[in-house]
């Protein structure tokens, strides 16, 4: 006869060993979450990575420093001031979903390991430059039979900090379409923001 055993979150154990969940297949996770959470996707990706940017400043005590949103034909550069990401966290935070390093941090907005990844809903490759602890270095995230990958292109010294993310926009609609979700986003949360 197995006994039940009663735990302290209410949850009723019979035995036998316990199992973790995975993942078959992480690009179909990818695609759920672009299509499915994003119903919007310019007005997510503006959102994600904005508030990114201000999390970034909050925690460096950077508040004050507007955001950098620099739009051009071909792309949109989100730049903060923050701290930026070390070399080696790139990948957990950029190519890891539900990772992220602001679960304990209760002055953060985001936290939920999923924002970092919203420019996969509107191109398959963008650019992310972190600039920590006097290093610039620059990856590739890309996708590859839609599993989100990333490379490590190069680096130098620097001077400054933040982190930088270039994503190109397939058609001036499109930064059109970010341009003004930017604004609304920027006005709505009380961010500075310098275009």
């Amino acid at each position: 006869m197995l006994v039940a055993q009663p735990r302290e979150n209410n949850v009723v154990s019979f035995g036998g060993e316990a199992e973790d969940y995975g993942v078959e297949d992480i690009a179909i996770v990818l695609e759920m979450l672009s299509t499915t959470l994003y119903p919007d996707k310019p007005k997510a990706v503006s959102r994600e990575i904005l508030c990114n940017a201000l999390d970034a400043h909050v925690d460096a005590g950077r508040g004050h420093i507007p955001v950098d949103v620099i739009i051009t034909d071909q792309q949109i550069e989100f730049r903060d001031y923050g701290l930026g990401i070390a070399r080696q966290s790139i990948g957990p935070v950029f190519c890891t979903f539900a990772g992220s390093t602001k679960k304990a941090k209760e002055n953060q907005i985001g936290g939920h390991g999923v924002g970092a990844k919203s420019p996969f809903s509107v191109t398959d490759h963008f650019t992310v430059i972190t600039r920590h602890e006097g290093t610039l270095s620059t990856f590739s995230m890309y996708t590859t039979d839609k599993v989100p990958q990333h490379r490590y292109v190069g680096g130098r010294p620097c001077n400054d900090e933040g982190l930088s993310v270039i994503i190109p926009l397939k058609n001036p609609e499109l930064g059109k379409t970010m341009r003004y979700h930017i604004l609304r986003v920027a006005e709505d949360a009380a961010m500075k923001v310098r275009r």
